[in-house]
């Protein structure tokens, strides 16, 4: 049972159907005997296996395991039709009900009529006509009555109807289905599904059509019908259960191997993308890292931009508030280990000590704009006086407007003797080109000779005005203050005519 049964399930998963072995062997009627019993009332479905048997056995002059036989009912129905076979007849015929099979059915199994009316359907096979006989609305024949023929051909096969509606009297003629059927065949569909058909011929000279059958909806009563035994449907029917079932699971499993492979191949596929992707990554690492690397330069001249130093500015600030001995070296921009802020470093020399603490002091109780980095302080005392550094950790408000320049100082005021060696110069000589200019302190028109010439005087140069501090903005000492600049020189006066010599002149008479 189970080696067939493992065969059933291989075959059934070959997708050939010429491998499946033959859906349905049908048993003639002429070759069973067929008996209808009435049900008890109160009958359970689970009692009719037993009820059959017994039934069987009280009407069969052979031993019951000497015979092929099963039995019909319909829920609908209150009778129940029992049939069998013997054995050794069956082998003689060649329709042994062997387990290669996937049922061996009656052929009378779906010869219902479509209509549901009564009928006595006619069923010609194995050189025999076999009446059957459905009551209204039922699908289980309730009489079956067998016709031998002398000829197993269609014209004979019509005169054994005749002959048979002449025994069954009036009656069956006005019951009797039209035509014949023979050559019952089944074809498997899906899962346990079976469609079965017949040959009907109309008239003997018509040829046959193939019409469809109409067998009991219950698929229990298809169970119940197989002539092999209760102990092989018993049997069959738990195996094919099992068979069922593992052909199931094994559907499952396909599909589930399926799903894996396509996983695998998305998985195997979306490796070598990444891969590709990692490769195109690592390709761009260099670029990546030279655009980090001007963000960052980026960044740093943002936040430059964003709180603007105005180095120049401070320092004019700052020097307002320095003595005069203390001379600014040196000044360079650093960012501010603490906040990352830019500061200003002033390297200063002063003469003393005393003079460099002065200084501090003054920033630290001055300072607006700033904060002094105390702990940047530091002084180192040389052969030209005390050596020491401030650095400035300036406020900003990036909503504020910038600092304005300072205002340049105006030019000091002549001291009286300057004044006193500076002439006044008469702008409307200058403007004639008369003796009222001016070469080197000399008036022009005068001579060594004159007595009224003034003895020359030394007429110092102006000295540059500083405005500010000496500030420098690179390494090294400051560079010297930058020098006024000169006026432009006034245009070159034209030549004056050459003054005629002097001669006495006699006074006139009378003068």
């Amino acid at each position: 049972m189970a080696t067939s049964a493992i065969s059933n399930l291989i075959a059934a998963l070959k997708s050939d159907d010429s491998a499946l072995p033959p859906a349905v062997r049908f048993i003639p009627a002429a070759f069973l005997f067929v008996h209808a019993e009435p049900l008890p009332d109160g009958m359970q479905p689970s009692e009719l296996e037993g009820f059959a048997g017994v039934t069987l056995e009280g009407l069969s002059p052979l031993p019951i395991d000497q015979l092929a036989w099963g039995y019909l009912t319909d829920q609908k129905s209150r009778h129940m039709l029992v049939f069998g076979a013997f054995q050794e007849r069956l082998n003689v015929e060649n329709l042994s009900a062997d387990e290669s099979f996937y049922h061996v059915l009656p052929s009378f199994f779906a010869a219902a009529p479509a209509d549901g009316a009564a009928r006595w359907v006619f069923l010609w096979e194995a050189g025999h006509v076999a009446a059957i006989h459905y009551p209204a609305g039922e699908v289980i024949p309730s009489r079956v009555e067998v016709e031998r023929l002398k000829e197993d051909t269609v014209a004979e096969a019509f005169a054994g109807r005749e002959n048979l509606l002449k025994r069954l009297g009036s009656h069956a003629r006005t019951e009797a289905a039209p035509g014949l059927l023979a050559q019952p065949e089944a074809a498997r569909g899906s899962r346990e599904r079976l469609n079965f058909f017949f040959q009907h011929y109309s008239a003997p000279e018509a040829q046959p059509a193939r019409v469809e059958g109409h067998p009991p909806a219950d698929l229990a009563a298809r169970w119940s019908s197989d002539v092999r035994g209760a102990a092989f449907r018993a049997s069959a029917q738990k195996n094919r259960r099992a068979t069922l079932q593992a052909g199931r699971i094994l559907q499952v499993a396909a599909a589930a191997l399926v799903f894996l492979l396509i996983g695998q191949s998305v998985v195997i596929a979306g490796n070598i993308v990444v891969k590709q992707k990692q490769k195109i990554i690592s390709n761009q690492n260099d670029g990546v890292n030279y655009v980090d690397l001007h963000l960052a330069l980026l960044k740093k001249i943002t936040d430059f931009t964003d709180h603007q130093l105005h180095p120049f500015e401070m320092l004019g600030t700052i020097n307002e508030l320095r003595p005069k001995p203390v001379v600014m070296q040196k000044t360079h921009i650093f960012t501010n280990d603490k906040d990352k802020m830019p500061a200003l470093a002033i390297s200063c020399l002063a003469d003393s000590t005393e003079t460099a603490a002065s200084f501090l002091d003054a920033l630290k109780q001055n300072s607006a704009l700033y904060d002094l980095d105390e702990d940047q302080e530091h002084e180192i005392k040389t052969m030209r006086g005390v050596t020491f550094q401030v650095n400035l950790k300036f406020k900003f408000n990036p909503n504020a407007e910038a600092m304005p320049p300072p205002k340049p100082e105006p030019p000091p005021e002549p001291t009286p003797e300057e004044q006193q060696t500076m002439p006044e110069t008469n702008m409307a000589d200058l403007q004639q080109g008369g003796p009222g200019q001016f070469q080197g302190g000399q008036p022009f028109g005068t001579g060594p000779n004159d007595p009224n010439q003034a003895p020359a005087q030394d007429v110092p140069a102006p000295q540059p005005v500083s405005s500010g501090p000496n500030i420098g903005f690179s390494v090294g000492a400051a560079p010297p203050p930058a020098p006024a600049p000169a006026p432009a020189p006034a245009p070159a006066p034209a030549p004056a005519p050459a003054p005629a010599p002097v001669q006495d002149v006699a006074p006139a008479p009378g003068g």
